[in-house]
């Protein structure tokens, strides 16, 4: 029995191709001219480009689709390879219309899958004349992408409601990454995506408007609170201590602990990041400061850091090291090994590659609380223009921060 889809596909035949001529040179084109995977044939909502991980290379063009002798389409053929996309966006759309949330906030999800938010890189791809920078980190084209996925804003909101996209396909097809990420998730998590999806763009559009500065901890308890109140995120005895100091905790014997943490300038693209090395004792084995230029935005800085830090180690030939930093996205993604997408992937990958060569290495999440002697060092250099290096102490601030840390010392 043919799926409706492809009843659909069936009926608009003629109008696909017609769509696709307008599309591009404004003439008529036949079916053996388009092609199959790479040409926007297919009228209605997204690109106008089949969406599939199931290519098959001997069918290129849309005549290969269709029988030369009846002038009907192959539906065998349609059914192997555009099958399993087909249940893929059934299963997606059911699943969404039955979270239990307000519609508005399932139909800005909607919009979102079908890229129907009108993004500056968007807007710019019809020859409107804007600035396409994100307004949230100021470092990147703002593509629907960037905006819900890469963004460092999203990012650290993801990890502060809980939200992994680790499972999710790895395809450039904005559509099919998230519909296969929204069907892995359990109901909770979906909420929460969705919330987060919502919060975001209302976020965003404060700041376009408004000319506010974007906050991802007021983002975060505008989820939580929502979320609370739909019943869905409950408050658990981690978010009633969300604000109480943490101490810093010391390494095991014989392993020494690198904290790091940038100083990061939004107006001069520049930051200056700290590095301080101490023991199970928590005495300060070493510690340096060093400037960089151009960065493009704070997960950069805080990248840049941590690749200090592990080479800072290396040089000085510590074998068995702990690297701890308080941006946790950072640190999530070189802990889990996949490839990297976004502007900080060269720097994940060389922070990857000079671990391998430590007896035992891990990096670690740290609150601020527990990382101010590192970010005591990078403030307090922020103007400098030059490196500098220390051997067992540091500078004054930065000692005063560690001598806290030691009378409170939490040994692992």
């Amino acid at each position: 029995m043919q799926s409706k889809a492809w009843l659909r596909l069936k009926l608009l035949a003629l109008m696909a191709i017609r769509h696709y001529s307008s599309r591009s040179i404004g003439m008529w084109l036949e079916p053996r001219q388009v092609n199959i995977w790479n040409d926007p044939w297919l009228p209605g909502p997204g690109d106008g480009r089949i969406r599939s991980q199931n290519s098959d290379m001997s069918y290129t063009v849309v005549s290969d689709l269709i029988d030369a002798d009846s002038c009907a389409w192959k539906f065998d053929v349609l059914d192997r390879l555009f099958d399993a996309e087909s249940n893929l966006v059934s299963r997606f759309y059911k699943q969404l219309w039955a979270v239990n949330l307000p519609p508005k906030l399932k139909i800005t999800m909607w919009r979102v899958a079908n890229k129907f938010i009108p993004t500056f890189a968007s807007l710019r791809s019809k020859r409107l004349n804007v600035n396409d920078v994100c307004p949230l980190c100021q470092s990147s084209s703002e593509t629907l992408e960037h905006l819900l996925r890469d963004c460092y804003f999203v990012l650290e909101l993801h990890n502060a409601l809980d939200v992994s996209i680790s499972q999710s396909a790895d395809t450039d097809d904005w559509f099919t990454w998230l519909a296969v990420l929204f069907c892995s998730l359990n109901e909770s998590v979906k909420m929460r995506l969705i919330v987060s999806y919502w919060a975001v763009w209302f976020t965003r559009n404060k700041v376009v408007h408004e000319n506010v500065v974007p906050s991802v901890s007021e983002c975060v308890a505008f989820c939580r609170s929502f979320l609370a109140d739909c019943g869905s995120f409950p408050t658990d005895a981690r978010a009633n201590t969300a604000h109480q100091p943490v101490a810093w905790e010391a390494p095991p014997v014989n392993v020494f602990k690198f904290n790091f943490d940038a100083a990061y300038d939004s107006q001069g693209k520049r930051t200056m990041v700290g590095v301080i090395g101490r023991d199970n004792a928590g005495n300060i084995v070493a510690s340096c400061v060093a400037p960089f230029s151009n960065v493009a935005d704070v997960l950069v800085a805080e990248s840049l850091a941590c690749l200090q830090a592990v080479r800072y180690a290396k040089d000085l030939g510590f074998r068995r090291v702990i690297f701890e930093g308080d941006s946790l996205t950072v640190v999530k993604k070189i802990n889990e090994g996949r490839l990297e997408r976004s502007v900080t992937a060269p720097l994940i990958y060389d922070i990857r590659v000079a671990a391998k060569d430590f007896d035992s290495v891990s990096f670690t999440f740290a609150r601020s609380d527990a990382n101010r002697a590192a970010h005591t060092l990078a403030r307090d250099y922020r103007s400098q223009q030059s490196p500098y290096f220390w051997i067992e102490e540091a500078p004054a601030g930065a000692t005063v921060a560690a001598n806290l840390d030691r009378s409170k010392l939490v040994s692992a």
